[in-house]
């Protein structure tokens, strides 16, 4: 099967993604709600999120934190199509961001936190490190980035997939841009990435299988 650009795969999936999506992970049926539970409860709080789709996340961000504003980043216009649909009553709280977050300009101690749900698994380690960087500069001091992702049971794992992705990039004559693959790697690796970035801590917050929720704080 050729890997397909991010932006088409998701396009083509919009009208099924939440069905599939809540059934292909472990812990499919909690990891959104244990997600928004980490979240402090404030009047006001200014979050951005990497890679929002349609935003399932925020179905229980919103339920735990209603006066929260979101800077939601997708590279999908069908996926945010979807979220502006969703939360028509609560766009003067949702800014939809069409663009790649590695790109994007988060801006100087902007947020209060940061969140991702089932989006950095197809990033080479490099270019999430870079991202995390700009990131952390865009928090607030205290601020917080929650992370519940794919992560690889080991490192055999880890290299394994990261070895079929190149082979598969170098067949099918591709040399850049973001494709469809997962690559994840271990939690060990993903805490030394925060550490380098720049975070000051980093903890486990839930897991389910390879499933798993990290927080990391400025």
């Amino acid at each position: 099967m050729p890997l397909e650009e991010m932006n088409s795969f998701f396009d083509a999936r919009v009208k099924d993604y939440e069905e599939y999506v809540r059934q292909e992970a472990d812990g499919a049926q909690d990891y959104y709600r244990e997600t928004a539970k980490l979240i402090p409860k404030r009047k006001r709080l200014s979050l951005v999120d990497l890679g929002v789709g349609t935003g399932l996340e925020l179905d229980e961000i919103f339920q735990q934190n209603p006066g929260v504003t979101v800077t939601g980043i997708d590279i999908s216009e069908g996926m945010l199509r979807k979220l502006r649909e969703k939360n028509r009553k609560r766009m003067e709280q949702v800014q939809a961001v069409k663009g790649n977050f590695f790109e994007y300009d988060f801006g100087i101690e902007r947020y209060d936190g940061a969140v991702s749900v089932m989006s950095m698994h197809y990033f080479e380690p490099q270019a999430k490190l870079e991202l995390y960087r700009k990131l952390g500069r865009s928090l607030k001091k205290g601020g917080f980035y929650l992370e519940t992702d794919l992560y690889a049971p080991n490192g055999e794992y880890e290299q394994s997939c990261a070895a079929e992705n190149e082979r598969l990039r170098r067949e099918q004559g591709i040399r850049g841009g973001f494709y469809h693959y997962r690559i994840p790697c271990t939690v060990e690796r993903q805490a030394k990435l925060f550490f380098a970035a720049g975070f000051s801590s980093v903890r486990v917050c839930w897991a389910c299988g390879n499933t798993v929720i990290l927080m990391a704080k400025k």
